[in-house]
């Protein structure tokens, strides 16, 4: 149904404080009227549901909606200026706008209604409130409580100091009214309040950078301000956005697939929320990206990881740790050639780790672990060149260590611990010059342990424990000048342990639970 109000309206001003006792006289005004002269001691009725209000391009009109209650006969309107364009709750105006009234249909409990509100001053917002009146059976009438709505006038963007010359700059115009018209949607039940208002320019709202020739919007970043509720999809809008964060806050929901349309976006950070569902392959539409944050939620379950982020060229940090991503590792992020850090662990990623990832020759951190990635180490592994980091602990990794891994020569940190490989320590570690951490314990490694460790001067913590390793410990290990964290135990060694790992400490070391002796002290041949 829908009712067109015939005057305008006028609103004129009065204190907010006694809009609320307007409200409550008017309440009883009309329980009065119903009752015949005393007010109802029924119940209150059920309010309505689903209020909305949609205001026109031109800022004249307003579209109500709402859903009655079961039972409700008879609807009362108001709409209220916004006294003070910064405060939230600051309103006056007439109450009953045109003393309209609205019946429902009985034949249509709960469809929605409409009521088209006219008179209204572009550049200023409203508050509109609905109550509804119901009968019980023994014919007392009840009024609910007010719902309001308060709404935004996007169209004063142009009218007010949002956006300055904003005839000459219809691109900061439509940013923003998109912006407006998802202020409190974004900001949900957050106890700070954007300040988002066309009282000041828009290169001065919270969390809003203007740059450029013309001036548009190009980042908005509203890390951990409490920030509840759903990503707006609206924010696909703003398609001069090159920065969008929102991390370390309560939104949840899914990502929307509307993101994938900010062809200019280089940061999407919305780590460290409650987000869930798939990450929606309209992500790999974003060719100028180069950083994707969405660790920390719990997005994932039952989907995996798009493909289409392989054509994400200009990629070089992904973020993707601790959610519940299931499936597998797509072979199409080997084709990441820009990427320099991948972050994917903390998962429930399985099946095997694609041979693809060693195309990533600019990679230098690759974190895999606490997954449950199955099969062998892939040996085109050893092809990433600037690798630092490699972290595939805590999966179910089988076979051997590829000898391949020995050609990283910048590795600072190699650990591979708890999974199910097998085989030897390949010599070729010997040759990782960098490396500072070694982390080969709790597996299945049999053999000896390589003399060529011993060339590893920047070896700090060796943890090889829990194996199945055999034959003496290498008098070479005891001549690295900085080892300090060694961990043996539970293997099969013999023979007796360099005499300066005395030195070491029992919360570093777990040298004295081998059961081994310490060798006799080296004495320097007579000159």
């Amino acid at each position: 149904m829908l009712v067109r109000a015939s005057r305008s309206f006028l609103p004129f001003p009065r204190r907010a404080a006694r809009l609320a006792v307007a409200l409550a006289a008017l309440a009883v005004v009309m329980a009065l009227a119903a009752g015949g002269g005393a007010v109802d001691a029924a119940p209150p009725a059920q309010a309505p549901s689903g209020v909305t209000a949609t205001r026109s391009a031109d800022g004249a009109s307003a579209t109500l909606a709402w859903t009655p209650a079961t039972g409700a006969e008879l609807q009362w309107v108001y709409a209220a200026q916004k006294l003070d364009p910064d405060e939230p709750d600051t309103y006056w105006g007439r109450l009953g706008i045109d003393t309209t009234t609205v019946k429902t249909h009985e034949d249509l409990p709960g469809a929605t209604r409409t009521l088209e509100i006219t008179g209204l001053h572009p550049g200023r917002a409203y508050q509109y409130g609905i109550a509804t009146r119901t009968t019980n059976a023994a014919g007392q009438q009840t009024w609910s409580a007010w719902q309001r709505y308060n709404d935004i006038d996007t169209a004063s963007c142009h009218t007010a100091m949002a956006v300055p010359d904003a005839a000459s700059n219809p691109g900061l115009l439509s940013d923003c009214r998109t912006l407006l018209g998802l202020r409190d949607a974004l900001q949900g039940n957050a106890a700070r309040r954007l300040d988002w208002s066309v009282a000041r320019p828009v290169a001065d709202w919270d969390g809003i950078t203007v740059e450029g020739t013309p001036p548009r919007v190009v980042s908005l970043d509203l890390d951990n301000r409490r920030l509840t509720g759903v990503i707006p999809p609206a924010l696909g809008q703003l398609d001069a956005l090159q920065t969008l964060g929102l991390p370390d806050n309560s939104l949840d929901g899914t990502i929307p697939p509307e993101l994938g349309n900010l062809a200019s976006l280089q940061i999407l950070d919305l780590h460290k929320n409650d987000l869930e569902g798939a990450i929606p392959s309209e992500l790999g539409n974003l060719s100028q990206l180069r950083e994707l944050y969405l660790s920390n939620n719990h997005i994932g379950a039952d989907s995996s990881i798009p493909p289409e982020l392989g054509q994400l060229q200009n990629l070089q940090h992904l973020f993707l740790f601790n959610n519940e991503i299931h499936g597998s590792i797509p072979p199409e992020l080997g084709n990441l050639a820009s990427l320099l850090t991948m972050h994917l662990a903390d998962n429930l990623l399985h099946e095997e780790i694609p041979p693809e990832l060693g195309n990533l020759a600019n990679l230098r951190e690759l974190h895999l672990y606490d997954n449950h990635l199955e099969g062998s180490i892939p040996p085109e592994l050893g092809n990433m060149a600037a690798l630092t980091q490699l972290d595939l602990r805590d999966n179910r990794l089988e076979g051997n260590i590829p000898r391949e891994l020995g050609n990283l020569s910048g590795l600072i940190q190699l650990q591979l611990s708890d999974n199910r490989i097998d085989g030897p320590i390949p010599p070729e570690l010997g040759n990782l010059a960098s490396l500072v951490l070694l982390s080969l314990d709790n597996n299945r490694l049999q053999g000896e342990i390589p003399a060529e460790l011993g060339r590893l001067t920047g070896l700090i913590a060796l943890q090889l424990q829990a194996n199945d390793l055999t034959g003496p410990v290498p008098p070479e290990l005891g001549r690295l000048p900085l080892l300090f964290a060694v961990r043996i135990s539970d293997n099969n060694l013999t023979g007796c342990l360099p005499p300066n790992w005395q030195r070491f400490p029992p919360t570093a070391s777990d040298v004295n639970l081998t059961g081994l002796p310490f060798c006799p002290e080296e004495t320097a041949p007579a000159p």
